[in-house]
């Protein structure tokens, strides 16, 4: 039995932290046109809706 805590105790510190640091969301989000009021509200509420949840968001004005 402590061979087997042992080697579980072994296992555990061989695993890298990078496996479980956490990654950054990203969301990626096109709109019509940034010319038009409308979807410059968009853009800004999501910007600040994506800011208060802490995820990146990217924006392509097609």
């Amino acid at each position: 039995m402590k061979k087997v805590i042992l080697m579980a105790l072994v296992a555990i510190t061989l695993v890298p932290v990078s496996v479980f640091a956490q990654k950054q969301i990203v969301i990626g989000m096109t709109v019509p046109g940034l010319q038009f009021p409308f979807f410059v509200t968009m853009k800004q509420e999501a910007e600040a809706a994506a800011s208060k949840l802490g995820v990146k968001i990217n924006f392509i004005d097609a």
